[in-house]
């Protein structure tokens, strides 16, 4: 699954569990507490920076040495 998918259903799922309180003002639920320990077990990592790769134009990570595609050598992008 794609980190911006993952983002996206976790915050449809937060608005639905808010939902459930129904703007009252109150305690979190058991639900609530469960979902926030789920989702920090499941958050994604920050984005890595990437960079196209100058001989194939393959995206790699902009710390690479080398690329994943053609295996040319690299210089990490500062």
């Amino acid at each position: 699954m794609q980190p911006a998918n993952l983002q996206a259903a976790v915050e449809n799922v937060e608005r639905e569990i808010e939902g459930l309180s129904h703007g009252f003002p109150e305690p979190p639920s058991e639900l609530h507490l469960a979902w926030r320990r789920l989702v920090r077990l499941l958050a994604p990592d920050h984005a890595r920076a990437t960079h196209k790769c100058p001989r194939c134009g393959e995206l790699g990570m902009r710390e690479a040495t080398l690329c994943g595609y053609c295996w040319m050598k690299l210089v990490p992008a500062a």
